[in-house]
């Protein structure tokens, strides 16, 4: 009887250590910005999301080091994460749009649309943006469907 209440503790135990991806009824994680102190060397050797950002912290499940990781990979990591809304943005037309877009150098992506608040990441004078380039931003986004005619 021992040895059966042991079998089956030891199992609900790798049940309960198994890694849960989304579609296993598991919540999506929260998408994390790279930091200002961002730090290649410290996300490569202690690689915390807190640390990297959540795109540095997926690119660390590729290649040598996938075996000791909680994801299988770089994309089953992006999509355990939640993604921001698309936003469909006005065409930037008029000075005023862009003055509305971009106040006190901080782009407003209610106003710009994602496509135009992401660009602006890339943007030498920036000022504080949520994500260190465009294309960090992008994979922060759930990307519109091309039917959906969305800029």
């Amino acid at each position: 009887m021992k040895a059966t209440f042991a079998s089956v503790l030891a199992g609900l135990a790798l049940v309960a250590a198994a890694p849960q991806y989304p579609g296993d009824g598991d919540e999506l994680q929260r998408w994390i910005p790279t930091p200002e102190d961002y730090h290649p060397f410290r996300c490569r050797w202690e690689p915390r999301e807190e640390y990297c950002g959540t795109r540095n912290f997926c690119r660390q499940h590729q290649g040598e080091q996938e075996h000791w990781m909680e994801h299988a990979g770089f994309q089953e990591c992006i999509d355990a994460h939640e993604k921001r809304p698309w936003l469909p943005g006005p065409p930037i037309e008029s000075r005023d749009t862009i003055q509305r877009c971009f106040n006190f150098l901080r782009a407003d992506e209610s106003m710009c649309g994602s496509s135009t608040w992401c660009a602006f990441a890339d943007a030498p004078n920036k000022g504080r943006h949520e994500y260190v380039d465009s294309d960090e931003c992008l994979w922060a986004h759930e990307l519109p469907s091309l039917e959906a005619g969305q800029q």
